[in-house]
């Protein structure tokens, strides 16, 4: 005999997911039972109902997740991409809303608040996680984009501007500076920030901070619209000049952002042992004698926008830099310059040297900017370069034994630098 179904409930159902008030009910009992067990420290127990009662019913992985339907989607009015998971509202069935980002938020995680109270409306928590808006990406999609202009760029560029100033003992000539130009102004950024992230000289906070400010002399102000601009990468990846350690906020110092488009990453932890002939073996016994560590790290740099050229060939170029020696007035000696390295949070801010650094500049793949228009701020040059470093690190924790070989702990500060 078919179990009766309120009608209003159904229509909800029907139209939100591919759930049913049943299986709805079902998974709620499942899921108090299993918390209850869990607590008691037997899960595997109603794991094993779960499964049983699952199998008789006629029930199949996919019914464990809301999905609309696809003929129901409907596009909702400021939201390029809605979320393709099922948005029935708490008040209609609360059986069946989502709950993501529940779990990290009563763990204290900002994001996971915001993911959590996005699945609870109509927008769903796709609207805070997905990459174009949150992880990096401009408007490439946009077709109303000022874009009259192919020899166009964006806001975001910046000229240099010839001028003599003073910073501290050094006297400095010109600077990039934010584009004046009205067309440029007015035309909307599309590529990838963090690709377009230019090289320079800035606190580790600002390290993501894709786009210059228009108050350059005003310290406080210009740092607190730096927050404005900044952006992420699902990973974080970047290389700093050697003051910039893990921790400090204050300090000025050169910053290589890339978008981590990785294609390989090893990590190689090397003892060495001194064979010692003994009298009357004919085995030596062995003496430790040292330990060393090398990354081998290869990704891929792709220019997606004219605008982010120029800042790609900058920071390749100021990475290539750092294979080669210092020169002081105080020595004749050849000086080899060190860096810091970040990806993600196994490596923060871990001292470096670069072995060897290999630029793949052309390839089948690689399409490049001809410069038709023979603008004076662009360059004929690869659009694609494929990057292959070997590196020493060094860690700031000592190694040993049962030490720490890996970051993995945002130990210095809230924001984790």
């Amino acid at each position: 005999m078919a179990r009766k179904i309120h009608p209003q409930l159904e229509l909800i159902l029907g139209n939100n997911t591919n759930k049913t008030l049943q299986n709805s009910a079902r998974d709620l009992t499942n899921s108090a039972v299993l918390g209850l067990s869990s607590n008691l420290g037997i899960p595997q127990v109603t794991q094993t109902l779960q499964s049983s009662i699952r199998a008789t019913d006629g029930d199949t992985p996919g019914q464990l997740y809301t999905l609309t339907p696809f003929e129901n989607k409907v596009p909702l009015p400021g939201v390029k991409f809605p979320d393709f998971r099922s948005r029935v509202s708490t008040a209609s069935i609360p059986l069946n809303t989502r709950l993501d980002g529940a779990s990290a938020a009563l763990r204290g995680g900002i994001r996971g608040g915001a993911i959590a109270l996005a699945s609870q409306t109509k927008f769903g928590p796709y609207t805070v996680t997905n990459r174009e808006a949150t992880y990096g990406l401009g408007d490439p999609g946009n077709p109303y984009a000022l874009r009259s202009d192919f020899t166009a760029q964006s806001h975001v560029a910046t000229f240099w501007r010839n001028e003599k100033r003073k910073e501290g003992k050094e006297v400095k000539i010109g600077k990039w500076l934010p584009t004046i130009n009205p067309i440029e102004r007015a035309t909307q950024f599309r590529g990838d920030r963090v690709q377009v992230i230019d090289f320079g000289q800035r606190r580790l906070p600002d390290s993501m901070q894709w786009k210059p400010s228009f108050l350059q002399g005003n310290k406080k102000i210009g740092q607190l619209l730096n927050k404005l601009n900044l952006t992420e990468d699902l990973i974080k990846f970047y290389f700093t000049g050697p003051s910039l350690q893990a921790g400090n906020t204050i300090d000025i110092d050169d910053i290589i952002v890339f978008r981590a488009n990785l294609t390989s990453l090893t990590d190689s932890f090397n003892s060495q042992w001194q064979p010692q002939q003994m009298i009357g073996r004919a085995d030596p016994n062995y003496i430790y004698s040292g330990y060393t560590r090398q990354i081998n790290l290869d990704f891929d740099i792709y220019a997606t926008d004219r605008d982010e050229m120029k800042p790609i060939w900058r920071k390749l170029n100021a990475l290539a830099s750092y294979t080669a020696p210092e020169y002081t007035k105080e020595s004749i000696g050849l000086v080899g310059p060190w860096m810091r390295f970040t990806l993600g949070d196994l490596y923060v801010q871990q001292p470096i040297f670069i072995d060897s650094l290999y630029y793949t500049l052309h390839d089948t793949e690689t399409t490049w900017e001809i410069n038709i228009e023979q603008d004076p701020t662009m360059m004929q040059a690869p659009k694609k370069i494929s990057v292959n470093m070997s590196i020493t690190i060094v860690t700031d924790e000592l190694p040993q034994k049962g030490g720490r070989m890996f970051s993995l702990a945002k130990k210095f500060n809230a924001a984790g630098y």
